[in-house]
């Protein structure tokens, strides 16, 4: 099965949130700065949000997404 070879998924502002919610897989969501304000009320197990800090910026959100890649391997 494809989902359980992969420790979790990372995704945008997509339906693959959804899915792999449906799921119950690990996701990891990386917001904009001003994203859809439904995304940031929903509190699902295995969901981690990383939201931009400054406007079009995504040095921070990226150098989160590593830090959780690195605790990974």
């Amino acid at each position: 099965d494809f989902f359980r070879l992969k420790p979790f998924i990372v995704s945008v502002d997509t339906s693959l949130v959804h899915l792999a919610g449906w799921f119950g897989l690990p996701l990891t969501l990386l917001l904009p700065l001003f994203p859809d304000g439904r995304w940031l009320h929903s509190a699902r197990p295995g969901l981690t949000i990383i939201q931009q800090e400054r406007y079009n910026n995504w040095d921070y959100t990226c150098e989160r997404l590593l830090d959780i890649i690195n605790t990974l391997s």
